[in-house]
């Protein structure tokens, strides 16, 4: 039996007990007839009446709360999905590719649905495995510089053209870790990743998302 039963009961016989005591400061002549003098029963026949409807409110009571995670549950269903919905585990990885190899010259591509396996710990028997969610090509470079301009004077210093509605911009410094030029590089996109232990990736990834109005490179 469900121990939160008795709580419940307790609290309604306590309830009813007060509600009996202000019924017979109310309605003196009616309470005496049932026996009740403040929150005293003296006829044992509705004392035992009140304990029975005590119980079966508590009962109510009880199923009411445990209705409340399946409310709730189709209530999220309606509004957020996807918020129910099973989330398997996850992370990122950093692939740190073999600069001596020629194939990153033209993308190294690390297909889709690519396997990993974590190491196992001491007095661990299971390897967690993981695989890639998405198609990665790796290129022969690295972010050398990253900076914030929070001026038009330092966005057109930057070389942003006059015209341009922007009024704060990021500049990152791209180099190519083998010493070639990057022009010789046929890279149509690439992909850059925010660090979320900056402590300031979400206002970032806001303002990329929500405020962008162009890009440049040169």
């Amino acid at each position: 039996m469900d121990t939160r039963l008795l709580r419940h009961y307790e609290n309604e016989l306590a309830y009813m007990r007060d509600m009996g005591a202000e019924f017979a400061e109310a309605y003196p002549k009616i309470a005496s007839r049932l026996g009740m003098e403040g929150v005293e029963v003296l006829d044992p026949y509705v004392e035992r009446l009140l304990e029975g409807v005590a119980f079966l409110s508590a009962r109510v009571q009880l199923e009411l709360q445990m209705q409340f995670p399946v409310f709730t549950s189709h209530l999220l269903e309606i509004v957020y999905p996807h918020y129910l919905a099973p989330t398997p585990s996850m992370m990122i990885a950093q692939f740190m590719p073999d600069l001596s190899n020629a194939g990153l010259k033209t993308g190294y591509v690390l297909p889709r649905h690519s396997t990993l396996r974590s190491r196992l710990l001491e007095g661990e028997q299971t390897a967690c495995e993981f695989r890639t969610a998405h198609e990665i090509t790796m290129w022969p470079l690295e972010i050398s510089e990253a900076e914030y301009i929070d001026s038009r004077g330092g966005l057109v210093a930057a070389g942003v053209g006059a015209n341009t509605p922007a009024r704060a911009g990021i500049r990152l410094r791209l180099k190519r870790v083998d010493g070639d030029d990057i022009a010789e590089l046929k890279m149509d996109e690439l992909t850059l990743y925010l660090d979320r232990q900056s402590g300031r990736s979400w206002q970032l990834h806001e303002l990329l998302c929500t405020q962008t109005v162009g890009l440049a490179g040169r």
